[in-house]
């Protein structure tokens, strides 16, 4: 208690003596008997003592009793009002002072109230027991499972009781919690909705046709696990007694012993019923359950007559025998989804292909009319020819990446194939398509045959230090040849020996082309020098004397002569216009007198009148 914590004490009801009560003639303690007393045990007299004259003053003259609810904290009303309490089941007691147990109690009044508020609000529908096997049906994919991940309602499904099921229409209960009414109302809808819009159906009939449980007998292909885990086609020789069977794998003769559990139909012998009942079962979305004498079906409204329809029709095709239609290998491939689903459009029969087999399920007629949909579209598709070719006809075929087998593909609208290590082409299209294709393709093999017919082949023996230069930089060399001569070259390395194969007239250019590479630097460099045409040296042009006057440079001389007036010629040196005497570049007041002097006269554009001592000299 908060006094022990407070005073360092141990605070303990009073105990009876041992063995009050018990034993011959000893009953019970009634509760008016029990002293109300305390013990309180301390460390100290002064703690004991001031704990005593704690609890002597403490105040319990509000005590009272009501019935609250589960959402008061009796701690936190001990804390915060300084009450003792004492609660059994809903009933509380307060111990304090009157005003404090009021406090108290309108403060778990008031908590009380919020939690009202707060209360998740609930609402229960009732479902018939076997509607509400479909809500649940798939387990995370199931309808109600897609319910709870869309909305934030909770949704609780009470399955009925023992008693309640075996009764006539037992019903569970699918119940919705949220915090208010108006989040459950739309949920509540939707199942209602179910409900109103589910209804069940029952199919009559022997229903182990359609599950994966075969009889198989001795004689049967099946197919086996091998020890690989893989499945592998086997024939079922005999049956021992103890419902074992004794096999031969496809292609050996040794048989060994087998169970039920490790064979299957071989797909090519297989109706395809079972398989075709799983995924109708898995499309649908209704709970299929199997009953003794046939099948419970459950689901929308609007689809329970198709799926009907479909295990009937399912039931039928159980007891045909699957027929089987071999095609070619290369044909095997246009036989893909949308073709097959075709067929069966056409037909009604159900189609399916293993490798180069398809399997026809159905009536007679049905079986009739998917062989005539899988010859039309053999014509329209899957016509098949093959030509042989020689070798040189598949290398110009094939030749720069397949280029001309792509040009006849793209020209007529067909498929071609030349199968590895075969001289042969299988050409795949329509009828007329592939009958053009063909005689196209025999044209180019005739062309490619005469040509072969006029291709001769010479060899050149070379040194074996020359092959690096004919085959040049990552074959650079080479391949400027073969393009340019249209020939075939082989070198072998083995005997240095190069084969030049083609047109005697491509085979003679190539022989000259490698002769060409083969000469020495030096006389290709004479030849060079000999054909080399020398062009004509032109005379250089004669320089002319400059015979100008001042006035083409008027700022150096002085004005323009006057018109008419003939310029002075004179062979003589001419002198400076201030004079004969030499300068003295080392005085320099004999240099600046001079120029000052003589400046306007020998610049006239460059002032008009001197300046300076030389002022009336030059004027």
């Amino acid at each position: 208690t908060s006094y022990e914590r407070e005073y360092l004490v141990v605070v303990e009801g009073f105990r009876p003596p041992k063995g009050a009560g018990k034993g011959k003639g000893g009953g019970a303690p009634v509760l008016g008997s029990i002293p109300k007393e305390i013990v309180i045990c301390g460390l100290t007299d002064d703690e004991v003592a001031k704990c005593v004259t704690a609890l002597k003053e403490l105040d319990f003259s509000g005590e009272a009793t009501r019935e609250v609810g589960y959402s008061v904290r009796i701690r936190d009303l001990e804390t915060e009002f300084g009450v003792m309490t004492f609660k059994s089941g809903s009933q509380l007691t307060l111990y304090g002072s009157k005003s404090q147990v009021q406090k108290a109690f309108a403060q778990a009044d008031e908590l009380a109230r919020k939690a009202e508020a707060d209360k998740p609000v609930s609402d229960s529908i009732n479902v018939d027991a076997e509607k509400v096997k479909a809500l649940t049906a798939g387990g995370p994919k199931s309808v109600v499972s897609g319910w709870r991940n869309e909305s934030d309602v909770k949704i609780r499904i009470i399955e009925p009781t023992g008693e309640e099921e075996d009764g006539k229409g037992a019903q569970a209960k699918v119940v919705l919690t949220a915090k208010s009414k108006a989040e459950i109302e739309p949920m509540k809808k939707k199942v209602e909705d179910f409900v109103k819009n589910t209804t069940c159906e029952f199919v009559e009939g022997d229903m182990t046709k359609l599950y994966d449980r075969p009889v198989f007998k001795v004689g049967d292909v099946v197919e086996i696990q091998n020890i690989s885990n893989r499945w592998q086609k086997a024939k079922i020789d005999s049956e021992n007694e103890d419902h074992t069977f004794h096999a031969t794998f496809e292609g050996e003769e040794e048989s060994f012993q087998t169970t039920r559990k490790q064979m299957r139909r071989a797909e090519v012998t297989d109706n395809g019923v079972a398989r075709r009942f799983r995924e109708l079962c898995d499309a649908c979305g209704a709970l299929v359950s199997r009953r003794d004498n046939g099948l419970q079906i459950m689901g929308p409204k609007n689809e329970m007559a198709a799926l009907k329809a479909n295990i009937l029709d399912l039931l039928k095709k159980a007891d045909y025998e699957p027929q089987r239609v071999t095609v070619m290998y290369e044909q095997a491939r246009v036989f893909h989804k949308d073709n097959l689903a075709a067929i069966e459009k056409a037909s009604g029969a159900d189609v399916r292909r293993t490798d180069c087999t398809l399997v026809l399920v159905g009536d007679d007629d049905q079986i009739e009319k998917a062989k005539a949909a899988i010859e039309d579209v053999i014509a329209k598709e899957g016509s098949v020819e093959k030509i042989e070719i020689t070798e040189d006809t598949v290398k110009a075929l094939k030749g720069g990446g397949g280029a001309k087998i792509k040009e006849f593909e793209a020209k007529h609208e067909v498929s071609l194939s030349i199968p590895k290590q075969a001289y042969s082409i299988i050409i795949l299209g329509a009828a007329a398509a592939v009958a053009a294709a063909k005689e196209d393709l025999e044209n180019f093999c005739a062309s490619i045959e005469k040509e072969q017919g006029e291709t001769v082949s010479r060899e050149i023996q070379l040194e074996s230090s020359d092959i690096g230069r004919v085959i040049g930089t990552r074959g650079s060399t080479l391949r400027g040849i073969r393009e340019g001569c249209n020939v075939q070259i082989t070198i072998h390395d083995a005997t240095s020996c190069v084969e030049i194969k083609g047109t005697e007239e491509n085979v003679d250019k190539a022989e000259k082309m490698i002769a060409a590479v083969l000469e020495p630097a030096e006389d290709k460099a004479a030849n060079a020098a000999a054909t080399a045409k020398v062009a004509p040296v032109r005379p250089k042009k004669k320089a002319e004397e400059y015979k100008g006057t001042t006035a083409d440079f008027p700022t150096l001389g002085g004005a323009p002569p006057e018109e008419g007036e003939e310029e002075e010629k004179t062979t003589e040196k001419a002198e400076p216009k201030w004079g004969a005497k030499k300068l003295e570049w080392g005085t320099k007041g004999a240099q600046q007198k001079e120029h000052n002097g003589n400046t306007a006269e020998a610049f006239p554009t460059l002032g008009g009148k001197g300046k300076g001592k030389g002022k009336g000299k030059g004027a």
